[in-house]
């Protein structure tokens, strides 16, 4: 798995071609559906960042490249901005941003389709949930998809690989300040197998009028910054520690604090201790109500640091989420003799417990069977991924009383079957913990004493009805006057 570093926060290598045009990488194998595509963002000179002491500038324009990607049928990429410096708040009048795709690698505009073309959520196709998630004031966003019609592809050079412009942002100048030009997300869509997402590296840009320290001639600089989390790969559920390390490249800056999204639905988290790892469990079912990014196998973690000299700066990376969803539960409960409400003390009751597992992974635990505390029957299974078992115990009820007792089926000590994840190790516990236990009530009931007087209820509607029969004969009977009784003496 690779956790894809995508703001570097640092200046790049300046790129000696043309104009916003980035050079191949040279690449040892034309497998280049393998290896990230970088989507990098340039100033006309070639490197990630205009300067301007003397705010002499009124407009500036930056490039979004990519370079080393394989043929290409489409791209999405969104780009967020500080709008007190560049931009501003947009009008009817003025958007203070505009976008030009002529010259992107896709080809003409007969080659191709736009998808969305949308500025702080104005223009086309700004409907979609990532435009607004993007916008969030104080920062704007520019949001540019472009889609190849027919069989068109993006040219490729003799290493299989395509480099070159995707669009032109232009940004007003408004304010004083540093601004940071972010990408927020970057999707490319591979020719080959058609509609593939191509992994991504990418290359943040900035511009700034503004010296640091205050009154210097040295334009100020974002930090660089490096992250690491451990396991590389956390499961599902899991807990993860993301540690930063941030280096000041501004004279006499320091660093204020950092802000944490993980990128699913659980907000910003305020951390001001650089020396202490922070932690973070990625669950299902959080981003919007949605499924959250947890559950689709990535989610988008973004650090953003905030120092002395006013510049903020944030990084973007990938973290990959296994998708071991660990969800043993208890099944059916069934008893013998069956079909029967209650039992007799004395009795042997057979009762089996069935298990399941919609875990995505071989697991083993152990199943136990008890009453009221006692244990019956306590047995280690294994389960394959969505498979099922059973367990049977006996309850002998000699010397119990009469009355309900509960049978307990509880599920304990589980473990996936062998390691799993980078590095690879056991996995404890569950991700849902419903259905662990599970509980039945079973009768014991008073036996009759032998040769007590019982009837069933058959019988005794049975008995009823001679009853009522027999009154009304006899009453009958009765009520017919002797035939003395007319006779004279």
């Amino acid at each position: 798995m690779i956790i894809t570093l995508l703001s570097l926060g640092l200046i790049v290598t300046p790129f000696h071609q043309l104009p916003f045009i980035l050079s191949t990488h040279a690449v040892s194998s034309n497998n280049s559906s393998t290896l990230p595509a970088n989507v990098i963002i340039a100033s006309p000179s070639g490197e990630n960042n205009i300067t301007d002491l003397n705010n002499a500038m009124k407009q500036v324009t930056f490039a979004v490249n990519v370079a080393s990607a394989p043929s290409l049928i489409g791209f999405d990429v969104i780009v967020q901005f500080y709008i007190s410096v560049l931009g501003g708040i947009p009008t009817p009048q003025n958007a203070g941003v505009t976008v030009d795709t002529t010259g992107n690698v896709l080809g003409p505009d007969s080659h191709t389709t736009v998808l969305v073309q949308c500025v702080d959520l104005q223009g086309t196709g700004c409907a979609s949930v990532k435009n607004s998630a993007a916008y969030a004031p104080p920062f704007g966003e520019v949001d540019v998809g472009l889609a190849e019609l027919g069989n068109y592809s993006s040219p490729t050079d003799a290493n299989g690989l395509t480099s070159g412009l995707l669009f032109h942002m232009t940004f007003d100048v408004v304010g004083i300040g540093f601004a940071q030009l972010h990408i927020y997300s970057a999707t490319l869509s591979a020719a080959t197998p058609k509609g593939a997402q191509v992994p991504t590296r990418t290359v943040d840009g900035y511009y700034t009028n503004i010296s640091c320290p205050t009154m210097s001639a040295t334009p100020c600089k974002p930090p660089q910054v490096s992250i690491t989390v451990t396991p590389p790969e956390p499961s599902l559920g899991g807990t993860a520690y993301f540690n930063a390390t941030v280096v000041e490249r501004n004279a006499g800056a320091g660093i204020i604090n950092y802000t944490w999204n993980f990128g699913d639905g659980t907000g910003k988290y305020l951390w001001t201790n650089s020396t202490q790892p922070i932690t973070h469990a990625f669950l299902s079912g959080r981003a919007g109500g949605t499924t959250g990014c947890a559950s689709g196998g990535t989610c988008t973690v973004t650090m953003t640091v905030y120092d002395t000299q006013s510049v903020v700066w944030s990084t973007l990376f990938d973290v990959q989420i296994l998708q071991l969803f660990i969800h043993l539960f208890v099944g059916d409960i069934h008893r013998e003799p069956a079909g029967r409400a209650y039992y007799y003390p004395g009795e042997q009751v057979r009762i089996t417990a069935g298990v399941a597992s919609t875990s995505t992974l071989p697991e083993n635990a152990t199943l136990s069977i008890s009453v009221e505390g006692k244990q019956l029957n306590s047995t280690d299974f294994s389960l394959r991924p969505y498979g099922a078992g059973n367990e049977t115990a006996t309850w002998n009820t000699t010397g119990l009383a009469p009355r309900f007792y509960g049978v307990d089926v509880r599920i304990s000590n589980i473990v996936s079957s062998g390691p799993v994840g980078k590095p690879p190790a056991l996995l404890y516990g569950e991700n849902d913990t419903s259905g662990m236990s599970r509980t039945q009530y079973i009768l014991l009931r008073q036996p009759m004493v032998e040769g007590a007087f019982s009837l069933t209820l058959l019988e005794t509607t049975g008995l009823g009805v001679l009853v009522v029969i027999g009154l009304a004969v006899g009453i009958a009977r009765f009520s017919r006057k002797p035939g003395y009784e007319s006779e004279p003496l």
